[in-house]
Protein backbone atom coordinates (compact mmCIF):
# COMPACT_ATOMS: atom_id res chain seq x y z
CA UNK A 1 0.00 0.00 0.00
CA UNK A 2 2.87 2.32 0.82
CA UNK A 3 4.55 1.72 -2.53
CA UNK A 4 1.25 2.22 -4.35
CA UNK A 5 0.74 5.56 -2.62
CA UNK A 6 4.27 6.72 -3.50
CA UNK A 7 4.00 5.53 -7.10
CA UNK A 8 0.58 7.18 -7.43
CA UNK A 9 2.12 10.59 -6.76
CA UNK A 10 4.44 10.42 -9.73
CA UNK A 11 8.22 10.73 -9.98
CA UNK A 12 8.37 13.84 -7.78
CA UNK A 13 6.64 12.22 -4.79
CA UNK A 14 8.43 11.06 -1.67
CA UNK A 15 7.47 9.56 1.66
CA UNK A 16 7.43 12.13 4.46
CA UNK A 17 5.76 10.25 7.29
CA UNK A 18 4.25 6.81 7.85
CA UNK A 19 2.48 5.17 10.75
CA UNK A 20 2.34 1.45 11.38
CA UNK A 21 -0.15 0.00 13.83
CA UNK A 22 0.24 -3.63 14.82
CA UNK A 23 -2.56 -5.33 16.71
CA UNK A 24 -2.25 -8.83 18.02
CA UNK A 25 -4.08 -11.48 19.92
CA UNK A 26 -2.25 -13.99 22.10
CA UNK A 27 -2.58 -17.59 20.96
CA UNK A 28 -1.37 -20.54 23.01
CA UNK A 29 -1.42 -23.87 21.22
CA UNK A 30 -1.15 -27.08 23.22
CA UNK A 31 -0.41 -30.40 21.52
CA UNK A 32 -0.99 -33.50 23.65
CA UNK A 33 -1.61 -37.23 23.46
CA UNK A 34 -4.69 -38.82 24.96
CA UNK A 35 -5.23 -42.58 24.66
CA UNK A 36 -2.40 -42.76 22.11
CA UNK A 37 -4.02 -40.20 19.80
CA UNK A 38 -2.52 -36.79 19.08
CA UNK A 39 -4.76 -33.80 19.79
CA UNK A 40 -4.39 -30.03 19.68
CA UNK A 41 -6.12 -27.27 21.62
CA UNK A 42 -5.66 -23.52 21.17
CA UNK A 43 -6.33 -20.84 23.77
CA UNK A 44 -7.17 -17.68 21.82
CA UNK A 45 -7.42 -14.11 23.09
CA UNK A 46 -7.21 -12.54 26.49
CA UNK A 47 -10.24 -14.47 27.79
CA UNK A 48 -8.71 -17.84 26.81
CA UNK A 49 -11.35 -18.97 24.34
CA UNK A 50 -10.75 -22.68 23.78
CA UNK A 51 -10.60 -23.91 20.19
CA UNK A 52 -10.12 -27.57 19.42
CA UNK A 53 -11.81 -30.91 19.53
CA UNK A 54 -14.05 -32.24 22.29
CA UNK A 55 -11.55 -34.73 23.72
CA UNK A 56 -11.20 -32.59 26.84
CA UNK A 57 -14.92 -33.00 27.55
CA UNK A 58 -15.13 -35.83 30.06
CA UNK A 59 -18.36 -37.76 29.43
CA UNK A 60 -17.99 -39.79 32.62
CA UNK A 61 -17.69 -36.68 34.78
CA UNK A 62 -20.66 -35.02 33.06
CA UNK A 63 -22.71 -38.17 33.63
CA UNK A 64 -21.71 -38.20 37.30
CA UNK A 65 -22.79 -34.57 37.75
CA UNK A 66 -26.09 -35.29 35.99
CA UNK A 67 -26.69 -38.30 38.27
CA UNK A 68 -25.95 -36.18 41.36
CA UNK A 69 -28.38 -33.50 40.13
CA UNK A 70 -31.13 -36.07 39.53
CA UNK A 71 -30.61 -37.64 42.97
CA UNK A 72 -30.65 -34.22 44.64
CA UNK A 73 -33.88 -33.35 42.81
CA UNK A 74 -35.42 -36.69 43.85
CA UNK A 75 -34.42 -36.03 47.48
CA UNK A 76 -35.98 -32.57 47.41
CA UNK A 77 -39.19 -33.92 45.87
CA UNK A 78 -39.32 -36.75 48.45
CA UNK A 79 -38.92 -34.24 51.29
CA UNK A 80 -41.70 -32.05 49.87
CA UNK A 81 -44.09 -35.00 49.46
CA UNK A 82 -43.39 -36.30 52.99
CA UNK A 83 -44.49 -33.03 54.64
Amino acid sequence: MLEAAINGGGPDSRLIEAELTVKGVPVTEVDYKLKDKAHSVALVGFKDTVRGDLTLFDVERAGLYALIAVLALALVLALIIMR
